[in-house]
């Protein structure tokens, strides 16, 4: 175990040597594995310390897939910039959370897509197993975020069959709605807040210098969140993309 926090900072730099604007250290388990429980760590405390100490002394923001509170914990104490999921996030560890400054992307509808696909046999039985055991937890955990005040970014841990690219956002943003999160705050938590989170001023707001990187939607989510999904237009760079 002595050598682990220098085969951290090591990979860290690999990373970042190949390329890599963000570190994403995974310090706990997951649902994708079939050997470890979702609450094991995978990174001790000082491997915790030594990944994100090395991604900020190379000017990198660091974030971590974390599921069990000690670890959330360890990562908070060790400046982690944001907390991937956050799973059995307990209310004293949210509140240190908010004096830190330090994100949740809380992905709530994951776990609950795994739910349902694996309902209909469309993914392993342990990843359905373990999502199913969390779904519950995971929910109360985005209650305790919201009640200490913790700044939250979307995310969606999308991209596998299951979850796809566009539409688990757009799901995301309504069970974050639904469960307490108001629509001023969800649709910041997809723009503005995503943005601060990245490091990229350009992008996250209307206003004169940014990007012009925008969705217009009939309706108004702002009333009613199932409106993001219409879709009129899509510009990037001030340029419509999309047009329906």
């Amino acid at each position: 175990m002595a050598d682990g926090p220098w085969e951290v900072r090591r990979a860290v730099r690999d990373e970042i040597l190949n390329g890599a604007d963000w570190i994403k250290l995974m310090i706990t388990g997951g649902a994708g594995t079939s050997t470890e429980r979702m609450e094991d760590q995978q990174m001790c405390r000082e491997e915790i310390f030594a990944g994100i100490d090395e991604a900020h002394a190379r000017g990198k923001r660091a974030f971590g897939h974390l599921s069990v509170d000690e670890a959330i914990n360890d990562a908070v104490d060790a400046g982690i910039d944001s907390v991937e999921h956050g799973i059995y996030l307990e209310l004293p560890t949210a509140k240190k959370m908010v004096e830190k400054g330090i994100y949740l992307v809380p992905t709530l509808g994951v776990y609950r897509r795994l739910v349902i696909q694996g309902e209909k046999g469309l993914v392993p039985d342990y990843m359905y197993k373990k999502s199913l055991q969390v779904v519950e937890r995971h929910t109360q955990s985005f209650h305790n975020a919201l009640a200490a005040g913790v700044k939250i970014a979307s995310g969606t841990d999308s991209g596998q069959d299951w979850f796809p690219l566009g539409s688990s956002l757009l799901r995301e943003l309504e069970i974050m709605n639904e469960e307490g999160m108001s629509n001023a705050e969800t649709l910041k938590a997809a723009t503005s807040n995503a943005a601060d989170l990245l490091q990229k001023p350009e992008i996250g707001e209307i206003a004169e210098g940014k990007n012009a990187d925008l969705l217009l939607v009939d309706g108004n989510p702002m009333e009613k969140m199932s409106d993001i999904r219409n879709t009129r237009y899509v510009l990037k760079d001030g340029v419509i993309m999309v047009a329906r």
